[in-house]
């Protein structure tokens, strides 16, 4: 298997370990409930951790968590993604620090956390979208998706309330949006909303920290909007059906309009995983299980 394979299928598996046992909690063996857990660690030898030190120590070791902060201090942001990349540094950080804590990459998280949530609004925005785009640009749900992994992956290391807090307002401003009748999650965003439905990850995150039970109500509505209506991506019932990847919208050119996108499609499945891992709703692992088979034609990454 080649080398970079290989380290995204460790990387995967040891974030999918840790946001567990962050939790106190582990699937059971039919992920419909889950059990009493204590925190595991692996310890890779050979190439490969030779790789994972390289990683930590050049990469996420080395770069300025500050630089990923500063751009929530903005809000002109209109149409890009940058604001997804500190969240995306925080899950590295985290799962790294969780398999060997290091004081130095903890104060780096702190640091760039605190820096973070003193930018948040009074009605519980994190972001860099100007006001007038913050439900309507292309990315900007996307991107508050990974504010609040962000958040709730220092909270898992940290256990700094702060952070859960902020995290539950940013989460309370986007059921208070689409909840409302106002909005619907489906028409945002770009690839038929799939970027923007990815967000079930996080609400099923904070269903299980909090025991709330508002958190899960909006990931019902967050599965619905990505199935239900003729409009939206229709993930679930396609992918049951049998219906392959390149034939959902044979119409569409393959562009960021398009339902086929490979990671933003793919962050969905990890949201339905984790829906029916509180839920037992076996349509939502069959509906993942059914699209990888079927999913040859998934095109682009980010």
């Amino acid at each position: 298997m080649h080398i970079k394979k290989l380290l995204l299928i460790i990387g995967i598996a040891l974030c999918g370990t840790w946001f567990a046992c962050a939790a106190g909690r582990r699937l059971s063996p039919d992920g419909a409930m889950f059990l009493e857990s204590s925190p595991v660690r692996v310890r890779l030898e050979g190439d490969v951790a030779c790789r994972m030190k390289a990683c930590r120590e050049r990469h996420v070791g080395a770069t300025d968590a500050q630089r990923f902060a500063e751009v929530f201090e903005s809000r002109t942001e209109k149409t890009g993604w940058q604001g997804e990349f500190w969240g995306k540094y925080m899950l590295g950080a985290a799962a790294f620090y969780a398999q060997d804590p290091d004081p130095v990459l903890l104060d780096k998280m702190n640091a760039s956390t605190a820096r973070v949530i003193s930018t948040q609004d009074a009605d519980g925005y994190l972001g860099n979208y100007a006001p007038e785009c913050r439900f309507d640009g292309r990315w900007s749900i996307w991107c508050m998706k990974y504010t609040l992994e962000g958040l709730l992956a220092h909270y898992a290391v940290a256990q700094d309330k702060k952070s859960l807090s902020a995290a539950e307002r940013l989460a309370g401003l986007l059921m208070k949006e689409f909840s409302s009748g106002r909005r619907e999650l489906r028409k945002t965003g770009v690839c038929h909303s799939l970027p923007s439905c990815s967000i079930l990850e996080s609400f099923v995150r904070l269903f299980r920290l909090t025991g709330k039970n508002e958190y899960l109500d909006f990931s019902r509505y967050i599965v619905a909007q990505l199935d239900e209506a003729e409009d939206s991506a229709r993930l679930i019932r396609d992918a049951l059906a049998g219906v392959d990847v390149a034939e959902r919208d044979p119409q569409e050119k393959i562009n960021c309009q398009s339902s086929r996108k490979a990671y933003e499609m793919m962050s969905c499945c990890v949201g339905l995983l984790e829906y029916y891992g509180v839920t037992g709703e076996k349509r939502c692992l069959d509906s993942v299980a059914c699209g990888g088979h079927h999913g040859q034609h998934l095109f682009g990454t980010s």
